[in-house]
């Protein structure tokens, strides 16, 4: 397309005056423009019984982790999160870190999955450049966030995944608890293709982490490009052993179709 368009804005320079015609526009973003929540709710009407995910021999349909993440959408919402914040995800790979990642961008927000073995300064920058007033963390992972307490100011909530038996300096929260209260469910909040979905740090390696900014069209045209490299069909399995915090993993459900 670039080059069509060099070509023909040459032709316009030496064309006589009455043959000269406008070069065409190349098109930086063609093709579908689509979000997660577009994707998310479209699956789980259309295939709510298909599995989408499977997680220590579990199966969880289409239609499953809509509803999970629809309740936990409304755990969050009860936690004050809303449209643009940043929620920090610490958790190993399961389950729930699809229903994390669902729920945060049901209400707008923005998902931040960080490398589970981030400490230190590592993790206390990452935090605090995501300006996350939210982390939800594996409960063992709280002996790593009370020594940062300090450098990361914006941090009002600790979600856990079971009760830790020490104190800290934040308002307490499980993540079971958010997921299975019984709450009103909030709707999901209309997004943009060119809003942003999550943050993905670097490693770090060569200076301070830097957080990209992915939009929800990024990760579905990631997905589409990935069915399109390698011609899956709905009936076969990605299987992964990376972890669920690393950018290859994050195809939202129009990855199976």
């Amino acid at each position: 397309m670039i080059d069509t368009a060099v070509h023909d804005a040459d032709r316009v320079q030496h064309a006589p005056a009455d043959e000269v015609r406008v070069a065409p526009q190349p098109e930086w973003s063609a093709g579908v423009q689509e979000t997660v929540n577009e994707l998310l709710a479209r699956a789980a009407g259309q295939w709510p019984d298909r599995p989408y995910l499977e997680n220590n021999g579990v199966v969880h349909t289409y239609s499953e982790i809509a509803e999970s993440a629809a309740s936990l959408a409304a755990g969050l919402a009860a936690l004050g999160v809303q449209r643009g914040d940043r929620v920090v995800m610490l958790l190993d790979n399961s389950v729930e870190c699809a229903q994390v990642w669902f729920a945060v961008n049901w209400l707008g927000a923005i998902w931040v999955p960080l490398n589970t073995a981030n400490k230190g300064e590592f993790l206390r920058h990452q935090i605090h450049n995501a300006g996350a007033a939210v982390v939800i963390t594996e409960s063992r992972f709280v002996e790593r966030l009370v020594p940062i307490a300090d450098g990361i100011p914006e941090v009002t909530t600790v979600v856990t995944r079971e009760p830790v038996g020490h104190d800290m300096p934040w308002r307490a929260e499980t993540l079971a608890v958010l997921l299975t209260a019984d709450r009103p469910r909030v709707p999901m909040v209309t997004v943009a293709p060119g809003d942003l979905a999550m943050f993905i740090y670097t490693s770090g390696t060569t200076g301070p982490s830097k957080g990209c900014m992915i939009s929800h069209n990024y990760v579905c045209n990631l997905a589409r490009q990935y069915l399109a490299g390698t011609a899956r069909t709905p009936e076969e399995v990605a299987w992964t052993a990376l972890p669920l915090f690393h950018m290859t993993r994050h195809r939202p459900p129009c990855s199976r179709h």
